[in-house]
Protein backbone atom coordinates (compact mmCIF):
# COMPACT_ATOMS: atom_id res chain seq x y z
CA UNK A 1 0.00 0.00 0.00
CA UNK A 2 1.21 3.49 -0.82
CA UNK A 3 -0.11 6.78 -2.20
CA UNK A 4 -1.05 7.07 -5.86
CA UNK A 5 0.86 10.36 -6.14
CA UNK A 6 4.10 8.41 -5.67
CA UNK A 7 3.51 7.16 -9.21
CA UNK A 8 1.86 10.23 -10.72
CA UNK A 9 5.09 12.21 -10.78
CA UNK A 10 6.14 9.95 -13.66
CA UNK A 11 3.34 8.57 -15.84
CA UNK A 12 5.56 5.78 -17.17
CA UNK A 13 6.41 4.47 -13.69
CA UNK A 14 4.25 1.40 -13.01
CA UNK A 15 6.38 -0.31 -10.37
CA UNK A 16 8.29 0.61 -7.25
CA UNK A 17 11.37 -0.86 -5.61
CA UNK A 18 10.83 -2.23 -2.12
CA UNK A 19 13.79 -1.99 0.23
CA UNK A 20 13.98 -3.70 3.58
CA UNK A 21 16.03 -2.52 6.53
CA UNK A 22 17.60 -5.89 7.36
CA UNK A 23 18.21 -7.06 3.81
CA UNK A 24 20.60 -6.04 1.09
CA UNK A 25 18.08 -7.25 -1.46
CA UNK A 26 15.52 -5.02 -3.18
CA UNK A 27 12.31 -6.34 -4.71
CA UNK A 28 10.10 -4.83 -7.39
CA UNK A 29 6.38 -4.41 -6.86
CA UNK A 30 3.84 -3.48 -9.52
CA UNK A 31 0.67 -1.44 -9.20
CA UNK A 32 -2.20 -3.86 -8.57
CA UNK A 33 -4.91 -1.23 -8.03
CA UNK A 34 -4.79 2.58 -8.10
CA UNK A 35 -7.26 5.38 -7.37
CA UNK A 36 -5.92 8.85 -8.08
CA UNK A 37 -8.92 10.58 -6.47
CA UNK A 38 -8.48 8.82 -3.14
CA UNK A 39 -4.66 8.89 -3.61
CA UNK A 40 -4.10 5.22 -2.84
CA UNK A 41 -2.24 2.48 -4.69
CA UNK A 42 -2.17 -1.19 -3.82
CA UNK A 43 1.05 -2.97 -4.78
CA UNK A 44 1.71 -6.58 -5.71
CA UNK A 45 5.05 -8.35 -5.50
CA UNK A 46 5.36 -11.71 -7.25
CA UNK A 47 8.34 -12.72 -5.14
CA UNK A 48 8.01 -14.36 -1.73
CA UNK A 49 8.59 -11.66 0.88
CA UNK A 50 8.07 -13.62 4.12
CA UNK A 51 6.64 -10.57 5.91
CA UNK A 52 4.19 -10.16 8.75
CA UNK A 53 1.30 -7.86 7.86
CA UNK A 54 0.42 -4.76 9.84
CA UNK A 55 -3.12 -5.04 11.19
CA UNK A 56 -5.67 -2.27 10.75
CA UNK A 57 -7.02 -0.82 13.96
CA UNK A 58 -10.72 -1.12 14.75
CA UNK A 59 -10.43 1.43 17.57
CA UNK A 60 -11.65 5.00 17.26
CA UNK A 61 -8.83 7.52 16.91
CA UNK A 62 -9.11 10.32 19.47
CA UNK A 63 -7.53 13.73 19.98
CA UNK A 64 -4.40 13.31 22.07
CA UNK A 65 -3.73 9.69 21.08
CA UNK A 66 -0.06 8.96 20.44
CA UNK A 67 0.88 7.95 16.92
CA UNK A 68 3.97 6.88 15.01
CA UNK A 69 5.12 7.10 11.41
CA UNK A 70 7.69 4.72 9.97
CA UNK A 71 9.11 5.94 6.65
CA UNK A 72 12.10 6.05 4.34
CA UNK A 73 12.38 9.80 4.61
CA UNK A 74 14.44 11.45 1.90
CA UNK A 75 15.75 7.99 0.92
CA UNK A 76 18.07 8.08 3.94
CA UNK A 77 16.96 4.99 5.84
CA UNK A 78 13.95 3.93 7.83
CA UNK A 79 13.14 6.31 10.63
CA UNK A 80 10.38 6.64 13.16
CA UNK A 81 8.57 9.86 14.09
CA UNK A 82 6.28 10.21 17.10
CA UNK A 83 3.40 12.62 17.54
CA UNK A 84 -0.16 12.99 18.74
CA UNK A 85 -3.50 13.10 16.99
CA UNK A 86 -4.65 16.71 16.64
CA UNK A 87 -7.89 15.98 14.80
CA UNK A 88 -9.12 12.45 14.08
CA UNK A 89 -11.48 13.53 11.28
CA UNK A 90 -10.65 16.85 9.61
CA UNK A 91 -12.48 17.61 6.37
CA UNK A 92 -10.35 19.21 3.64
CA UNK A 93 -10.23 19.69 -0.11
CA UNK A 94 -7.54 17.38 -1.48
CA UNK A 95 -6.72 16.95 -5.14
CA UNK A 96 -10.05 17.35 -6.95
CA UNK A 97 -12.37 16.26 -4.15
CA UNK A 98 -14.04 18.48 -1.56
CA UNK A 99 -14.61 17.30 2.00
CA UNK A 100 -12.17 14.41 2.12
CA UNK A 101 -11.61 13.19 5.66
CA UNK A 102 -8.05 12.94 7.02
CA UNK A 103 -6.38 12.26 10.34
CA UNK A 104 -4.38 15.34 11.37
CA UNK A 105 -1.35 14.55 13.53
CA UNK A 106 1.39 16.72 15.00
CA UNK A 107 4.07 14.55 13.49
CA UNK A 108 6.78 15.66 11.07
CA UNK A 109 6.88 14.07 7.64
CA UNK A 110 9.34 14.60 4.83
CA UNK A 111 9.80 13.54 1.21
CA UNK A 112 9.67 9.75 1.28
CA UNK A 113 6.97 9.61 3.97
CA UNK A 114 4.08 9.37 1.51
CA UNK A 115 2.34 6.03 1.71
CA UNK A 116 3.87 5.05 5.00
CA UNK A 117 1.72 3.72 7.84
CA UNK A 118 0.46 5.89 10.66
CA UNK A 119 0.43 3.57 13.67
CA UNK A 120 -1.14 3.64 17.13
CA UNK A 121 0.50 2.44 20.36
CA UNK A 122 -0.54 -1.14 19.55
CA UNK A 123 1.41 -0.98 16.25
CA UNK A 124 -1.85 -1.11 14.29
CA UNK A 125 -2.36 0.97 11.17
CA UNK A 126 -4.73 3.88 11.75
CA UNK A 127 -3.97 5.60 8.45
CA UNK A 128 -1.72 6.07 5.43
CA UNK A 129 0.48 9.18 5.58
CA UNK A 130 -0.38 11.38 2.61
CA UNK A 131 0.68 15.05 2.79
CA UNK A 132 1.70 18.08 4.80
CA UNK A 133 0.61 21.67 4.39
CA UNK A 134 2.59 24.44 2.73
CA UNK A 135 2.68 28.07 3.81
CA UNK A 136 1.94 31.10 1.60
CA UNK A 137 5.48 30.87 0.15
CA UNK A 138 4.98 27.17 -0.72
CA UNK A 139 7.40 26.11 2.01
CA UNK A 140 6.38 22.92 3.85
CA UNK A 141 4.87 23.25 7.31
CA UNK A 142 6.56 20.32 9.02
CA UNK A 143 4.64 20.21 12.29
CA UNK A 144 1.43 18.66 10.95
CA UNK A 145 0.75 15.71 8.67
CA UNK A 146 -2.41 14.35 7.13
CA UNK A 147 -3.25 10.67 6.70
CA UNK A 148 -6.01 8.79 4.95
CA UNK A 149 -7.92 6.97 7.73
CA UNK A 150 -7.64 3.18 7.82
CA UNK A 151 -11.41 2.89 7.33
CA UNK A 152 -10.99 4.48 3.88
CA UNK A 153 -7.95 2.30 3.14
CA UNK A 154 -9.87 -0.87 4.05
CA UNK A 155 -12.73 0.29 1.82
CA UNK A 156 -10.25 0.80 -1.05
CA UNK A 157 -8.81 -2.71 -0.75
CA UNK A 158 -12.23 -4.25 -0.04
CA UNK A 159 -11.55 -5.57 3.46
Amino acid sequence: MTNAHVFNSNDTLRYITLKFRDEDVSKNAAIYKIDNDVDLALLKCDEDLDLSPINFSDKNVKIGDECFNIANQSNSDLNVSKGIISNPAISMRYLSIENQIFIEASIPIYPGSSGSPLLNNDYECIGVTTFRLKDQDSKPVTSYSYSIPSTKVKEFINL
